[in-house]
């Protein structure tokens, strides 16, 4: 028998940061504020600003609900699901394009959106550079006297640190802060555009709609929705020793991660034994296995799918048992 194992799994985890928008005029400038003629093209995660969100923090069944409180074609929308699970990346970016049933339906859109996320990535790995070379180079040169007699020997705690994007660089320093760091390291340059986020959600939606009538109505699905979950599906754990990384990481895992997470899940829920059934709730279209809530173990006995649907049905059959209590 052996007690002391310092081996262990852990949770596979996503950027999760608070969410700035990134706009490029048609003459290739890039700012962080909507100018007169610009266009909103993705989303960064600054360095600044930075945290993360694992599997384990998805609500259960999130593939039923908040994935389908998102339209995908309202970019406010888009905006605030991303702002609250992280960015959803196509499933579809480890694939030769005609490997896939969709590629015959959206072979120009999957290029496009995967084109346009490079781009505004190549634009966060500038402003992350920038603002990490800002950040280290100031030390006790830069300091006051003043603050060198507040703070003494702690100057380099509370230094003042620099604005993220305040200052985009001019092209002639655009290579120099693009090549300081790694590509690889997504703590500097995690982003995504506009396209990409919301043709992948419009994806994951079609794809868990077309598997959901399946279940309800025996009704047949067609390969390109197959496609999206078990391609953008991954293994969600990762093993690492005493809190030591191996450091490997495939560009599937790199990209897709809040992806993998929604459709691990849909998988997930087909091998559950519980069986489906349809929400109590009068109004409610959804078919589920585990009751959505707070609680640790989501029980797979309730008549609702979520705590929401219950409350609201309870309300519903009180004001039905006063208004008969009336009548009698």
């Amino acid at each position: 028998m052996f007690d002391d194992v310092c081996l262990v799994t852990d949770s596979m985890q996503w950027s999760n940061a608070k969410v700035i928008a990134a706009y490029r005029h048609p003459n290739g400038e890039w700012s962080l504020e909507d100018r007169p003629g610009s266009e909103l093209f993705g989303y960064i995660h600054p360095t600044n600003e930075w945290s993360e969100m694992g599997f384990d923090e998805l609500p259960v069944e999130f593939f039923n609900h908040q994935l389908f409180d998102c339209d995908p074609h309202d970019e406010g929308s888009v905006r605030s699901f991303i702002a609250t699970w992280g960015f959803p990346f196509l499933p579809f970016r480890n694939m030769y394009a005609d490997t896939t049933s969709w590629h015959y339906l959206d072979r120009g859109r999957i290029a496009r959106a995967i084109r346009r996320t490079s781009a505004v990535r190549d634009f966060a790995l500038v402003l992350g550079n920038k603002y990490y070379d800002d950040e280290y180079r100031h030390d006790y040169a830069d300091a006051s006297a003043e603050e060198l007699e507040e703070y003494g020997e702690e100057y380099w705690v509370y230094r003042p640190l620099p604005v993220y994007g305040e200052s985009i660089p001019d092209e002639a320093e655009w290579e120099h802060y693009k090549g300081l760091y790694s590509t690889d390291n997504i703590g500097i340059c995690d982003a995504i555009s506009l396209d990409e986020a919301a043709l992948t959600l419009a994806m994951l939606q079609e794809a868990v709609r077309s598997i959901m009538d399946s279940v309800r109505n025996g009704s047949a699905i067609h390969a390109r929705h197959l496609d999206t979950v078990n391609m953008g599906s991954s293994y969600q754990k990762l093993l690492h020793w005493d809190g030591a990384y191996s450091g490997a990481r495939t560009r599937w895992q790199h990209y897709s991660m809040l992806t993998s997470a929604i459709c691990n899940q849909v998988i997930d829920a087909f091998a559950d034994e519980a069986p489906w059934r349809d929400c109590a709730c009068e109004g409610c279209s959804v078919t589920f296995k585990r009751k959505q809530s707070r609680a640790y173990a989501p029980t797979s006995d309730s008549i609702y799918c979520c705590v929401a649907c219950e409350e609201r049905q309870k309300k519903r059959n009180q004001r039905a048992a006063a208004r008969n209590r009336i009548r009698h």
